[in-house]
């Protein structure tokens, strides 16, 4: 191990000791994620997205980005229903909604139901 490797060690745990390797793991996210998710009023140009989104690897909440995409109107269930009959689609299924753990749909078969 480097000089670095030691101090990180020391100040987090070391990963072999711990009895959970998953809580150690969450607590290294935890410290490295933003206490609070920026919410945007309109979307920023593809250079700032770029410069303080993407490669600082930070969330952001971007209200009315998809607004004006013809899909929000046209794809209803029922156009949905039209257009792809009886074709399989694949869907994936998180246990939170957060898209942190996929869970597997194989072999279940999933109706659409109105909220």
């Amino acid at each position: 191990m480097s000089g670095d490797d030691f101090a990180a060690a020391e100040e987090n745990g070391d990963a072999a000791a711990a009895p959970d390797l998953f809580q150690w793991l969450s607590r290294e996210v935890r410290e490295l994620m933003p206490r609070e998710v920026p919410v945007l009023e309109t979307p920023p140009t593809a250079l700032a997205f770029s410069r303080d989104f993407v490669a600082a690897n930070r969330p952001v909440v971007v209200l009315g980005a998809v607004d004006h995409w013809p899909a929000r109107e046209l794809w209803t269930a029922s156009y949905l229903s039209a257009a792809l009959g009886d074709t399989p689609i694949s869907v994936n299924v998180t246990p939170t909604g957060l898209g942190d753990a996929l869970l597997s749909t194989e072999g279940v078969d999933l109706l659409y139901r109105e909220r």
